[in-house]
């Protein structure tokens, strides 16, 4: 009888026990921009399975959920702590309307492009030189490329301090001159710029010429981001080198981070002339969005977009039909202007010159707190305007190739081993260009002649690393709905 007893007592407490687990306090419902990370990033996230935190029974039910995420003290800390550790790439998007702007190349801007260069290893000190102008208060103050600087409001460039001082919204330039490159030597002179930022839209198509060397007509362009919304402009200059009947192009990238796939496919199709039958990229996603796995072959019409990124019109396109390109590097050159040089290599011979780039194979799509698929601008929570930028394909070729280690040229020319003259962009004394045109033509530039070979500098930043989209390659939302992509 006295064991009947505890086995009843035993049960009881045991009952109530469970009872006062499941009536304990509820958690806290987390907030609506974390539960859209992580919502976001289970569905699309290229390496989901990869991640334990993102795995689908990871949870048992929300309350869990908003357990984990009410650890994090807001949602960039939720996004960081769910990438994959092979992931450089994603990143957290404050506010999505800034970022759609500088999709456009609409940001604010000095104007210039620069680059830093610490001279030699065991200095902190470190000097800019401006890559490049477009039409801005820059130009207006006389900035050309080739310009060296020292200082910014009278305060010495380190490797410490440049982003405090070149982040400011207006900045003082002490202007200097190289004098010697073995030994290094640099002498600031007696003059200063001034410039103000202000609100600018970029031109990617910043140099457009012909050259006539050797009975030859060479095209030069230089073309420095793949934006959807200068798909005229891009043609226009193609229509110019299709009336010159050029004989070869010179591409200039070495400025080019990355951009638009569509606009990597549409300059592939007007260097190439492949008509769209035959395939230019191959896209690869999760396991969870396999349905999306699909190709963008190369283009016969050119999609005008207008400022709601639909396509107003489709213009006729000028195209060269060229069996072989000449494309000019950097360490920076990535992403769309990779997937560019791996998408005309099956097609035509292409001729890298500068240096090895940055191998990103991957790409990305804005994802937003809006109802699952999480892709819709226009549905997003009004609440707030953060976003992310998550990679969610691989990109590969029509032989099925991607670039991991990146590409390596043919010819290695650094562009910081000339600073003491560097000329315009498009100036067949650019060391650059200068190899290049020493290939077509088998003439030997004296440009290269001249290069210090012992200045052992190295570039420690660039102003395109301030910028969201340097080194990425993103779909446009209308892209999965099947505009120009095939599945």
């Amino acid at each position: 009888m006295k064991s009947t007893r505890y086995t009843l007592l035993f049960l009881i407490v045991l009952t109530l026990w469970g009872c006062d687990r499941s009536t304990g306090p509820e958690v806290e419902e987390a907030t609506a921009e974390k539960q859209f990370v992580w919502n976001g990033l289970n569905l699309w996230y290229f390496w989901q399975s990869d991640v334990n935190n993102l795995a689908d029974n990871r949870f048992s039910d929300d309350q869990e959920l908003y357990a984990f995420l009410n650890d994090f003290p807001n949602e960039r800390e939720v996004f960081n702590a769910l990438l994959f550790n092979q992931d450089d790439f994603s990143f957290f998007i404050d506010d999505y309307e800034e970022f759609a702007d500088s999709q456009q190349g609409i940001s604010q801007s000095f104007g210039f492009q620069f680059g830093l260069v610490r001279p030699d290893a065991g200095s902190s000190e470190i000097f800019g030189y401006v890559q490049y102008v477009f039409d801005s208060s820059a130009e207006d103050a006389g900035l050309e490329r080739g310009d060296i600087f020292t200082r910014v409001d009278g305060t010495q460039l380190t490797v410490n301090n440049f982003q405090d001082l070149l982040g400011r919204s207006s900045i003082t330039l002490t202007m200097a001159e190289i004098e010697s490159t073995s030994p290094f030597s640099i002498s600031e002179t007696d003059e200063t710029v001034d410039i103000e930022a202000q609100i600018l839209q970029e031109n990617p198509v910043l140099v457009s010429k012909i050259l006539e060397k050797s009975s030859a007509k060479i095209g030069y362009l230089s073309y420095n981001a793949f934006r959807f919304n200068f798909h005229g402009e891009l043609n226009d200059a193609f229509g110019e080198f299709q009336a010159e009947g050029i004989d070869d192009l010179v591409l200039d990238l070495r400025y080019n981070g990355g951009g638009a796939v569509i606009s990597s496919a549409l300059l592939a199709s007007m260097i190439s002339g492949q008509n769209d039958s035959n395939i230019f990229a191959s896209l690869i996603f999760n396991q969870k969005q396999e349905s999306n796995n699909s190709h963008f072959n190369f283009m016969d019409e050119v999609p005008i977009f207008d400022e709601n990124r639909d396509v107003e019109r489709v213009d006729p396109m000028n195209q060269l039909s060229l069996n072989r390109v000449f494309i000019l590097t950097s360490s920076r050159t990535a992403s769309a202007s990779e997937a560019l040089i791996n998408g005309l290599a099956p097609f035509i011979d292409v001729v890298v010159i500068g240096q090895q780039t940055v191998g990103k194979d991957d790409g990305s799509i804005t994802v937003y707190d809006s109802p699952p698929n999480y892709n819709s601008r226009s549905n997003a929570n009004p609440d707030h305007m953060r976003a992310m930028q998550p990679i969610v394909f691989k990109i590969f070729n029509s032989n099925n190739e991607d670039f991991p280690n990146g590409f390596f040229p043919e010819q290695e020319v650094r562009e910081i081993n000339y600073l003491d003259d560097l000329p315009p962009l498009g100036d067949e004394k650019e060391p650059l260009l200068s190899a290049a045109l020493e290939m077509i033509t088998g003439e030997s530039p004296l440009a290269r002649m001249r290069a210090p070979a012992l200045f052992h500098g190295e570039m420690v930043f660039e102003s395109r690393d301030l910028l969201p989209l340097d080194r990425e390659m993103y779909l446009l939302s209308g892209d999965l709905e099947g505009s120009y992509i095939e599945f």
